[in-house]
C-alpha cells in the first residue's frame, strides 16, 4: 500500500480527496506552483510522510469498496 504525498488543482473533483491535511493544492496552470510543491515534498521527508498517511487513511475510511457499495446502492436503489 503505497502512502504518497500528492499534489494536485484546485478544481471539483480533486478538491473532494485531497485537501491542505492530505496533500498540496495548487491553482490549475501554475507551472510555479507545482514546482514549488514538488520542491517541498522533495525537500521535507517529514511533510511528505504525513501527507502520505493522512491521505491513505482519508481514503481508506472514505473510499473503501464497501463504502462506494453501500453509497451506491442508496442512490440507486432509495425509495
Amino acid at each position: 500500500q503505497a502512502k504518497c504525498a500528492i499534489i494536485g488543482t484546485r478544481i471539483p473533483g480533486t478538491t473532494d480527496i485531497i485537501d491542505d491535511t492530505t496533500g498540496i493544492l495548487v491553482a490549475p496552470k501554475n507551472a510555479e506552483g507545482i514546482a514549488d510543491a514538488l520542491e517541498t515534498l522533495f525537500t521535507d521527508g517529514q511533510k511528505r510522510q504525513k501527507l502520505g498517511e493522512a491521505l491513505y487513511k482519508k481514503v481508506s475510511e472514505k473510499f473503501s469498496i464497501e463504502q462506494m457499495v453501500r453509497k451506491t446502492t442508496e442512490t440507486y436503489l432509495a425509495p
